[in-house]
């Protein structure tokens, strides 16, 4: 559970010092000057627009204040002489959930001068860890979560957060998917600890039936990183299917019925190259969704009909290293976004390769062989990729004839049609019943845990096959299950 932070005045990080007026008069104003910078130990920055206030103790009602420039220098004139509470408020405080902190400052006959700070991430991982900091290895995730629209807070929202290690064990080296996951607090605040600072993780919000893109954040700066979510609400956002004609019938992906969030949200933005020049014919997308787009020769692009909340934009283009942006969406507005691709990558002239074509993984499993017996349905790795799905369930859930229900710990449990007609074998409509098909893996049958979680059976970026048989009679000898349907997966080899 996120605590809020709060500090008494004596414990507060204010430094105040009296400067001596000269003795020589007309070198200094009559009036009392309190002045000073406000300090964003997070960032390791002086804080710009900050609103600085002062009150005298004794539950005076006159307040003095500034606002801090872009150096963090903020300056209060006429102020008399007395003991008086200082406190300052900006978004950076909000984000991290930190209620004002209030300094205690002595303003005497001379110029004061006060430095007031945001906390430091230890302070702030002390407060919301309840621990000490571990080290410089692991890091923390904190902000909040709210109605992309209207910013009302979401409680009891779910922010997971994912990433993959590298681990050595009885198997030998191989990577291994490691997840958190926390609700968030009434206020809509979260904070998740023991993420690691070195590692890319990627990160998804979820209330309800509505959720988030997924997002990735690369390093977690000084060991924290601020990342709000906003997230549509279920009355802002349609979903376009496509018509995918009977579920039990064989499908290609590209007949599979497409779920596509839309919404009145747009973005609009330039790409441009890391001289500023802009770049024409810049493929753009929203990552999750199918809202792509083209940049002209301006490198201007338009992207309307999206979902509103937090979501990840795309850039590709020939010859740069794809570019990645967070954006944040709203319903009936145009949200303005400046993209740079500015690592380039050598592109090699066209390579014309001759050879014998050798029987790969798949020809050796029978992948495309029951693929082209069109029966069930089948997602090879580019059509998984295409998807750009943060888990298995996410993948499944475009399949026709497939349930896919969150467990509510950010993660789904699979449902099929079922109904074998074993005990109805004198009806010719027998009952259909929803249940839990069997699950393969590589050709070997797996379990899900208790919840039936099928996210945790494998990371989703090392699957390169999927087959789903939702009928009766529809799987192939080798993968049978109890007349509820088969799920068979199929991952890359451990390296």
């Amino acid at each position: 559970m996120l605590g809020l932070l709060t500090a008494s005045p004596r414990r507060a990080w204010a430094q105040s010092s009296p400067a001596r007026r000269p003795s020589n008069s007309g070198t200094v104003s009559a009036t009392d000057l309190v002045t000073g910078i406000v300090y964003d130990s997070v960032t390791r920055a002086p804080l710009a627009g900050a609103l600085v206030q002062m009150r005298a103790e004794g539950g005076s009602s006159r307040v003095f204040s500034a606002t801090t420039d872009s150096a963090g220098m903020y300056r209060i004139g006429d102020v008399p002489p007395g003991h008086y509470l200082a406190s300052f408020f900006h978004p950076a405080l909000d984000s991290l959930a930190i209620l004002p902190i209030t300094w205690r400052i002595d303003v005497s006959d001379s110029i004061t001068r006060t430095t007031l700070a945001v906390p430091s991430p230890a302070t702030i991982w002390a407060s919301s860890c309840h621990s000490a900091s571990p080290g410089d290895s692991t890091g923390l995730l904190i902000g909040h979560v709210r109605d992309a629209d209207s910013g009302r807070p979401l409680g009891e929202s779910v922010i997971s957060a994912t990433w993959s290690e590298i681990v050595i064990d009885q198997h030998g080296l191989h990577n291994v998917r490691r997840q958190l996951a926390s609700t968030t607090t009434d206020a809509g605040a979260y904070a998740l600890c023991g993420v690691p600072a070195d590692a890319d993780v990627r990160m998804h919000a979820q209330h309800g039936a509505s959720s988030s893109g997924v997002v990735e954040i690369a390093a977690l700066y000084h060991g924290l990183v601020v990342r709000d979510f906003g997230i549509g609400s279920s009355e802002a956002t349609t979903s376009a299917v496509a018509d995918a004609g009977d579920s039990d019938t064989s499908t290609t992906t590209s007949d599979a019925a497409t779920i596509a969030q839309r919404g009145t949200a747009r973005l609009e933005g330039i790409v441009r190259a890391n001289g500023g020049a802009p770049l024409r014919d810049v493929d753009v997308a929203i990552v999750g969704s199918d809202a792509r787009g083209v940049t002209d020769s301006a490198g201007h692009f338009m992207l309307a009909g999206l979902a509103s909340g937090t979501f990840t934009l795309e850039a590709r283009h020939v010859g740069f290293a794809p570019a990645h942006m967070i954006v944040d969406l709203a319903s009936h507005r145009t949200s303005t976004v400046t993209v740079t691709l500015g690592k380039q990558v050598p592109v090699l002239s066209t390579v014309h390769v001759h050879g014998r074509r050798l029987e790969s993984r798949f020809n050796t499993t029978g992948f495309l062989e029951r693929k082209q017996r069109e029966f069930g349905h089948f997602l090879t790795q580019r059509d998984i990729e295409q998807l750009h799905p943060f888990s298995l369930g996410d993948a499944l859930k475009r399949v026709p004839g497939v349930q896919v229900i969150s467990t509510g710990a950010f993660g789904h449990s699979l449902v099929m049609r079922g109904g074998n007609g074993f005990e109805n074998r004198g009806d010719s409509n027998p009952p259909i019943h929803p249940c839990q098909p069997a699950i393969y893996e590589n050709g070997m049958r797996v379990y899900p845990d208790t919840t039936g979680n099928i996210d945790w059976l494998v990371d989703i970026q090392d699957v390169t096959g999927l087959e789903v048989y939702t009928g009766p009679g529809q799987a192939p000898p080798q993968f049978q299950g109890e007349g509820c349907g088969v799920l068979v997966i199929w991952t890359r080899p451990i390296q």
